[in-house]
C-alpha cells in the first residue's frame, strides 16, 4: 500500500496541473491570434464570416498547441525535470 501524499506534494501536483493548464490556454490563445491575423492574406479566405473562419484555424490552432507541448517536453527531457524552467534556462543557452 502507497504512503498518503504530503501536502507539499499535493501542492506541487496541483500547481503542476495549473502550470499545464496555462501553459495550453496562453498557448492557444496567442496561436489562435496568429492565425486569425494571417487570414486576410488568403484569397480563399478573405471576406468571409469570423466564424468560418475561426472553425478553419481551429485545427492549426491546437497543432500549435501540441507543438508547444512537445518542445516543453524536449526541455524538460533535457533538463531532466518537468521543472526545467525554474531558474535553470541559463544553462541551455
Amino acid at each position: 500500500m502507497t504512503e498518503p501524499q504530503t501536502i507539499t506534494e499535493k501542492h506541487a501536483r496541483l500547481e503542476r496541473i495549473r502550470f499545464f493548464i496555462s501553459m495550453a490556454l496562453v498557448s492557444f490563445l496567442l496561436h489562435a491570434l496568429w492565425e486569425m491575423s494571417q487570414m486576410g492574406a488568403y484569397k480563399e479566405m478573405a471576406g468571409r464570416p469570423f466564424i468560418e473562419t475561426a472553425a478553419r484555424c481551429a485545427p492549426a490552432t491546437l497543432g500549435d498547441v501540441v507543438i508547444t507541448f512537445w518542445i516543453y517536453a524536449i526541455g524538460a527531457l533535457a533538463a531532466n525535470t518537468l521543472n526545467w524552467d525554474s531558474g535553470r534556462v541559463g544553462m541551455f543557452i
